[in-house]
């Protein structure tokens, strides 16, 4: 590998952090990330002056001709990985890891799933996926996630956890981001077949999870599932991180389920990575305004009843479209 285990955790670290970051992007990173492994070149192990020179080198491929102050930006960079305390904070996230039966794979390990490798389109790749629970070969199972509003009405959380149940009878793996409501229901009804995805780092996470109402949901589906997240151990939940989580959902899944969605919200967001990584999109019919605006404007599948849907799955029609 050219990076080490600490080196990705330092990467975890800093894409954690930028949204706190006005002067660059994580398409920044992204770019500079690839172009290091193109070129074989560790950007830790470079001295500020190679750093300085390979950065002004390739600058017109990390950064857009909409961005200004490149000179700054390059700087801005430098700062960042010429930092000691990242490796130091880097190494504690390890050290935490070890304490707290945290594992994890990197971006260049051989189990680190080919299914993520789609969100290089989106320039924002996973660089460390800390897990709790079972390992799963993601690349091998048939995925589907069930999404929608925290608020979905009551006939929506049956229809869910129907639903989960009936992918699970059909060898059809559930991943959602553990949230109220629909993808709580989804959880439950696929018991033993699903996995979570966080928007918050793994530490002590029976304390810190949030939402704190599925705790009890957490344990169970670790008893033999798995619970996933990008962000470093230490680092609580905040608004951004749920947004990132939501790509990784779209990433795993091959299959993306809305139940109920409102015209903003996260699952709109998943929704719209699933629909830019030409997922197949699955949209319950119901007069819901967000349900209606995916049918009318995208090309998405629609079911009424949960039985449905393994057989929409299994059928070789893909993706959803702009018209």
């Amino acid at each position: 590998m050219l990076y080490s285990d600490i080196h990705y955790i330092a990467f975890s670290i800093i894409s954690s952090k930028v949204n706190n970051y006005p002067v660059f992007n994580h398409k920044n990173l992204s770019r500079l990330f690839f172009l290091s492994l193109k070129n074989n070149i560790n950007l830790f192990m470079l001295s500020e002056k190679q750093l300085r020179e390979f950065l002004y080198t390739h600058k017109e491929k990390i950064f857009s001709k909409r961005q200004k102050d490149v000179e700054k930006l390059i700087e801005r960079f430098i700062l960042i990985f010429e930092d000691k305390n990242l490796l130091k904070q880097a190494e504690s996230e390890k050290k935490l890891c070890f304490e707290e039966e945290i594992q994890y794979v990197v971006y260049e390990n051989a189990t680190y799933p080919k299914k993520l490798h789609a969100l290089r389109k989106l320039d924002h790749p996973v660089y460390v996926l800390f897990y709790k629970g079972y390992w799963k070969d993601f690349d091998k199972l048939k995925i589907a996630a069930i999404i929608g509003s925290r608020n979905t009405s009551s006939e929506g959380l049956v229809l869910a956890k129907s639903l989960g149940k009936e992918l699970s009878m059909n060898k059809i793996y559930n991943i959602s981001g553990l949230a109220l409501g629909a993808d709580a229901a989804g959880h439950e009804g696929s018991m033993g077949f699903t996995g979570a995805v966080l928007g918050q780092g793994l530490s002590k996470i029976e304390k810190r999870l949030y939402p704190k109402e599925n705790i009890k949901l957490l344990f169970d589906i670790l008893n033999k599932g798995i619970v996933l997240s990008e962000i470093p151990p230490s680092k609580k939940p905040i608004k951004y991180y749920f947004l990132c989580r939501d790509r990784i959902i779209s990433a795993l899944a091959d299959s993306v389920i809305v139940i109920e969605s409102r015209k903003k919200g996260g699952t709109m967001k998943t929704f719209q990575y699933a629909a830019s990584l030409n997922k197949k999109i699955i949209v319950w019919k119901k007069n819901i305004d967000g349900n209606l605006f995916l049918l009318k404007k995208y090309n998405a599948h629609s079911f009424k009843q949960y039985f449905e849907v393994p057989k929409i799955i299994n059928s070789p029609i893909n993706g959803a479209m702009l018209f």
